[in-house]
């Protein structure tokens, strides 16, 4: 794939494989939904899987739909989506790296790992958007 948009090759996406859109939207509602947290339940831990699971959804159809609409995409769309293919691989890795360590009880950055992912994850969404795709976050605020 040549295309700036493609996930890189270190990206876990098995080729062809497609995120449906309604499947993303309905894991973004039913974490939304699993809001309130059961008792004893580290709140970082939770939230921090939750950002994993979510950003990765965003970042497969974000990029799967980059790969398909390339000429909806102005240059400098176009290098932003690249921008975030190059970021969001090490960023995940980061934020679940921070996550293991703090769950062994040796400290880790998570919330700042967390937050970064999310950043990275909310441009997508926005870039795709701006561009005259689909709302990543599935109607979810």
């Amino acid at each position: 794939m040549n295309s700036p948009c493609a996930p890189s090759p270190a990206q876990s996406r098995v080729p062809g494989q497609r995120v449906g859109l309604l499947s993303l939207g309905a894991l973004v509602l039913l974490l939304a939904a699993c809001a309130t947290l059961a008792p004893g339940t580290d709140p970082i831990v939770v939230r921090t899987e939750q950002t994993l699971k979510i950003s990765s959804a965003v970042y497969d159809a974000g990029m799967t739909w980059c790969e398909g609409h390339v000429s909806a995409l102005s240059p400098a769309a176009l290098k932003l989506a690249n921008d975030i293919r190059v970021a969001y691989p090490p960023a995940y890795r980061a934020t679940d790296s921070a996550l293991q360590l703090y769950k062994a009880g040796k400290g880790g950055d998570v919330l700042g790992q967390m937050a970064e992912l999310d950043r990275i994850a909310r441009e997508l969404m926005t870039l795709v958007k701006l561009a005259g795709g689909p709302d990543l976050t599935g109607g979810a605020k």
